[in-house]
């Protein structure tokens, strides 16, 4: 018999504040433990046991239970968007002359 999805969560919440606390060998025989219980593959396991618990706090009003979690952190606008920023230099870009067009022959084709 297979676990519900909210079995599974329950069971990850309980696996993930052991597993966060133990040493690596213990680890691997907790993580073991979890995928037979859970049937997740074992790179998911590792990193959702791995993970830190998300805080959120649930309110209770008149209509019933509000979960409130705390907002995501943005990333930085991207340079490209930013326009303030010129383009870095690669290996591959014509101005280092890894691919320009002078240093490589060209051809014609044989009559």
């Amino acid at each position: 018999m297979e676990l519900t999805m909210k079995e599974k969560k329950s069971v990850t919440r309980e696996y993930q504040s052991r597993y966060l606390k133990m040493s690596k060998k213990q680890k691997h025989a907790l993580l073991d433990e979890f995928l037979q219980l859970t049937g997740y593959h074992r790179k998911y396991a590792i990193r959702i046991l791995g993970a830190k618990p998300v805080k959120q706090v649930t309110i209770y009003t008149n209509g019933g239970a509000v979960i409130i979690k705390p907002e995501k952190k943005k990333r930085p606008a991207n340079e490209k968007e930013n326009g303030s920023t010129q383009r870095k230099s690669s290996k591959f870009s014509v101005s280092s002359g890894y691919f320009s067009t002078s240093s490589v022959e060209k051809s014609s084709p044989p009559s």
